[in-house]
């Protein structure tokens, strides 16, 4: 009797060890998976803020001789 229920048990731990170990692949894929999502979403982020800086600098190259002529109008008084 013992024998036998320690067969039982001993097939109920090797099926759980089994499961645990497809959990465990299927949790490290998932977990991969948003990690690819994230670095791909931030690189996006990175690459709109590198668009806008750029837009913003060169605005602001533009609009140099403008602000330079108005602080040489103030200095002037006029």
């Amino acid at each position: 009797m013992k024998q036998v229920l320690r067969v039982i048990l001993s097939l109920c731990l090797i099926a759980a060890c089994v499961f645990g170990i497809f959990s465990g692949i299927h949790g490290a894929k998932d977990v991969l998976n948003i990690q690819d999502y994230k670095t791909a979403e931030a690189n996006s982020g990175l690459r709109s803020i590198d668009e806008e800086l750029l837009t913003g600098i060169d605005q602001l190259a533009e609009n140099l001789g403008t602000y330079l002529d108005g602080v040489d109008q103030v200095n002037d008084g006029k």
